[in-house]
């Protein structure tokens, strides 16, 4: 589950931003499955540290052809920020409409 507040901080750099659910969902189901991956590791009600997400990604996050594949933590943080770059240009094009 993730905290909606934290995600939003994160993507807007405020908490007045509001976001619907479903429109949350929508923009998540967007990214590539390593991204969603670790956005939700890292914005869950008890988010983990890049470093705990790279221990247990050579178990955890899948490739596009659907195997598993290990990542650094370098690696981990590199997803991350293109899918908080994603999530900031959804919310932007959302502003414009």
């Amino acid at each position: 589950m993730i905290n909606k507040q934290l995600l939003l901080l994160a993507i807007a750099g405020e908490l007045s931003y509001t976001l619907q659910d479903d429109e949350l969902d929508q923009w998540l189901n967007r990214l590539t499955s390593r991204e969603k991956f670790v956005i939700e590791q890292r914005f869950a009600n008890e988010p983990m540290a890049l470093k705990a997400i790279a221990k247990i990604c050579p178990r955890k996050i899948p490739t596009s052809d659907g195997s598993m594949t290990g990542c650094v933590l370098e690696r981990v943080r590199q997803i991350e920020n293109k899918a908080l770059r994603k999530l900031r240009y959804f919310s932007r094009v959302r502003a414009r409409n």
